[in-house]
This record gives structure tokens, C-alpha cells and sequence, in this order.
């Protein structure tokens, strides 16, 4: 959890916060490894002008381990936005070990 903790005190300066594309951070000032994030869609883009809600939660072997990640913003588990994105809340991502890629 400290390498959690001294990644939080980055955050504060490092993610874009512009009206049409930003990100922004919140957890629990209790546990610091349940988070959500919310990901404003950048202007232009397909996903322009959409707010993105992230629920995360860091394993105790963060960071080898990937956090747990799952999307909120699914309109009651109608809506999938992206084939990465699933209408179930499912991030799928080689990145958090969610998905392996193709071996083309």
C-alpha cells in the first residue's frame, strides 16, 4: 500500500483536467485501495462530451498485480460503449490481465 500511497500524491498533478477530456480520482481516505475514477471523453472522439465512471480496487500485490477494474457507466447493463467495455461492467484489457491479445 505504499507504493499505492506514493502514487496517489502524483495523481494530483498528473492527469489532464480540461473541460472535454479529463480525469479525475477519488478513494476512500480510509482504504486507498478502492477508487473510482471518472474519465471525461475527449472532444472529437467517439466518446466526446460522455462521463465514464470507474470502480478499482488494488490487490495487497499491487503492483504486480493488476487492480481490479469494473465500469459503472453501463446504463443499467444496456449500453456497451467499446468492445473493451461491457454492458456487464467488464473492463477487458491485456493490461489488468483481462485480455491476452491476439498472437497476430
Amino acid at each position: 500500500m505504499i507504493r499505492l500511497a506514493q502514487e496517489l500524491a502524483d495523481i494530483s498533478t498528473a492527469l489532464p483536467h480540461e473541460h472535454t477530456n479529463a480525469i479525475y480520482v477519488r478513494c476512500d481516505k480510509d482504504r486507498v485501495d478502492f477508487m473510482q475514477a471518472l474519465i471525461m471523453g475527449s472532444n472529437g472522439t467517439p466518446y466526446g462530451h460522455g462521463a465514464y465512471l470507474f470502480d478499482i480496487y488494488f490487490e495487497d500485490n499491487y503492483p504486480n498485480g493488476p487492480p481490479k477494474v469494473n465500469l459503472t457507466t453501463t446504463g443499467h447493463g444496456k449500453i456497451r460503449f467499446n468492445p473493451n467495455l461491457y454492458s456487464c461492467g467488464k473492463v477487458c484489457l491485456s493490461l489488468l490481465g483481462t485480455w491476452r491479445g491476439s498472437a497476430s
